[in-house]
């Protein structure tokens, strides 16, 4: 993206301000920018081309996916433990 007042390819997501920008702007799709080099903060609609957004489904990040491969192997292991209990209790 390029500064509208520089034109320098610096520019960065700069963080919402008020009920304005974090409500209304934001439903809108149009977000803060700031410039590094020039310090210009503007607004601009953001091109979905640009960003290649993750699904947390379809590209989990590692830590996420250890965290569920975890919870799957607790699952199992409590199954096979409570199995084991009720087969040593009809003994």
């Amino acid at each position: 993206m390029i500064c509208p007042q520089c034109s320098e390819n610096r520019v960065h997501r700069s963080r919402r301000k008020g009920f304005v920008e974090q409500f209304v702007l934001s439903a809108a799709g149009v977000y803060p920018y700031r410039c590094s080099s020039c310090k210009n903060r503007f607004m601009k609609r953001r091109d979905p081309s640009q960003s290649a957004r993750r699904s947390l489904w379809s590209d989990p990040p590692p830590w996420l996916s250890a965290l569920l491969w975890g919870i799957v192997a607790v699952a199992i292991a409590l199954v096979i433990v409570g199995v084991v209990a009720q087969r040593a209790s009809l003994k």
